[in-house]
């Protein structure tokens, strides 16, 4: 087993761990919801690091995307994420 063969063995890990702490705060903070760059600010990881998890998360209906944005660090506006929640079952129809 070469040094390569052990960091691809971690890696999915390393990504399963990190995008459960990513899912974690976004949960803590679903009233308001969050940037990825907010997130990694709470995390106190890179945004290199977060931002890719929060596309996952996305892909994985485990985050949606609002209509709101905010201003991030560079200066761009980023779309707000929350906790996904599937459409509820109206009581009155």
């Amino acid at each position: 087993m070469t040094l390569y063969d052990t960091r691809r063995e971690a890696y999915p890990t390393d990504v399963q761990a990190i995008r459960s702490r990513v899912l974690e705060v976004f949960r803590s903070n679903s009233i308001v919801g969050l940037t990825a760059d907010q997130a990694a600010e709470r995390l106190g990881l890179s945004i290199l690091t977060v931002r890719p998890r929060c596309s996952e998360l996305v892909q994985m209906a485990k985050l949606e995307k609002t209509e709101i944005t905010r201003v991030n660090a560079s200066g761009k506006k980023a779309r707000v994420l929350r906790p996904y929640l599937p459409a509820q079952p109206s009581l009155f129809e």
